[in-house]
């Protein structure tokens, strides 16, 4: 999963489950949350929607015998690599600091943050990523208004939801989170 990180801000949020949560999340990409005084604010990516997917695609497999969408392995764009005989082994990464390849959220598609693993301070920073807001000259670089941007994350929604990378209950509060950001101009 592109720009998430072992843990993340959903982890430690609590989600009433009304689609708040979301909200909440979209906003952590431009504020972000830093509630262990980790050298970083901690990464608020799309983890958690991914592996509700996954998690549902299992259970259904189990339940009924009809495995998830796709042809496995070779549906996915493995992780791009900048050398992987470094230590440690370096991700390819695109102009704004986000990971290239694997299963892509719409925190990555149509990005306002960086979001990575990479965290420092007490132990357990490393586990929860960080988050780095694009300023507002990037995002004004990447998208020309508010309904391009949220052209790109919709078009990200969808491609996932045919994937079944993304649930679409997921997908609409993902879609509304977006919708309810104040876009800079």
């Amino acid at each position: 999963m592109a720009g998430t990180s072992h843990a993340d801000a959903y982890t430690v949020l609590s989600d009433p489950g009304d689609g708040s949560g979301a909200i909440t999340m979209f906003g952590y990409m431009r504020a972000p949350s830093n509630p262990f005084g980790c050298d970083n604010p901690i990464n608020a990516g799309g983890h958690h929607w991914i592996l509700q997917a996954a998690f549902h695609g299992l259970d259904t497999w189990v339940r009924t015998g009809v495995a998830p969408p796709g042809d496995g392995p070779g549906l996915l764009t493995p992780t791009k690599l900048n050398d992987i005989s470094s230590s440690p082994v370096v991700l390819a990464r695109d102009a704004n600091g986000n990971a290239l390849g694997g299963v892509r959220s719409p925190h990555v598609d149509a990005p306002v943050a960086t979001l990575d693993s990479v965290n420092s301070g007490i132990f357990f920073c490393r586990l929860f990523g960080r988050t780095i807001p694009l300023t507002v000259t990037q995002i004004n670089n990447l998208y020309t208004s508010k309904e391009d941007f949220s052209m790109q994350w919709l078009d990200s929604i969808n491609a996932n939801v045919a994937a079944g990378f993304l649930l679409q209950a997921d997908g609409d509060e993902l879609e509304a989170a977006a919708d309810s950001w104040d876009f800079p101009n």
